[in-house]
C-alpha cells in the first residue's frame, strides 16, 4: 500500500471517530444535566432545576423548546412576585407558579414572544416555584388552581446548572 493511501486511511478512521465523539457528546449530553421528577397533574415532567444564581450565571441559555415530558424549574429562596420574560422565545409556553407547599396559585397558557399585550409574565400573589414547560402542556396533562405539585426539595440542594 502506499504511503498516500495509508495516510488516507487514518484520516478517514479519525474523521470517522470524531464524529462518533461528537455524536455520543450531543446524545449523552441531556443526560448529564441536573435535573429533578416533578409530578403535576396527570404529567411526570424531567425537569431542569435553576435558582436565581444559576439564572444570573448562566441566562435561560436560550430555551426555546421543549419535549412533552421535559420542563424548567425555577426555585426561589423566597416567595415574591417572580416575573419571567417571554422575548426572544420562538415556542409557547406554559407557565405554573406555586407556592411555598407547592399548591398551583397561577398559570398562564401559551406565553410567548408574540404574546398581547406583554411578554413578561408574573403571578398574582407571592410564589417560591414557577415550572415552564411546553404550550399546552397544562390542558394535556389536566392542571388546575390549587392542584399540588411533588417533587423530592432534598434532591434540589445537590443540582447547579
Amino acid at each position: 500500500m502506499s504511503l498516500r493511501k495509508e495516510r488516507l486511511s487514518w484520516i478517514f478512521i479519525g474523521a470517522l471517530l470524531a464524529a462518533v465523539v461528537v455524536t455520543a457528546y450531543f446524545v449523552l449530553l441531556p443526560q448529564l444535566q441536573p435535573h429533578l421528577t416533578v409530578r403535576l397533574g396527570d404529567g411526570i415532567f424531567n425537569a431542569r432545576v435553576i435558582t436565581p444564581k444559576d439564572y444570573a450565571k448562566n441566562g435561560m441559555q436560550h430555551v426555546n423548546q421543549l419535549r412533552a415530558d421535559k420542563a424548567i424549574l425555577h426555585i426561589y429562596d423566597s416567595d415574591g412576585l417572580w416575573s419571567i420574560e417571554m422575548k426572544d422565545r420562538h415556542d409557547s409556553f406554559d407557565l405554573v407558579w406555586l407556592d411555598s407547599t407547592k399548591k398551583v396559585i397561577h398559570i398562564v397558557k401559551n406565553a410567548s414572544a408574540e404574546s398581547v399585550p406583554a411578554t413578561l409574565f408574573s403571578p398574582r400573589i407571592n410564589a417560591r416555584y414557577m415550572i415552564e414547560m411546553r404550550g399546552g402542556s397544562v390542558d394535556a396533562k389536566s392542571i388546575h388552581i390549587d392542584h399540588e405539585a411533588y417533587f423530592d426539595e432534598n434532591n434540589i440542594q445537590g443540582l447547579k446548572l
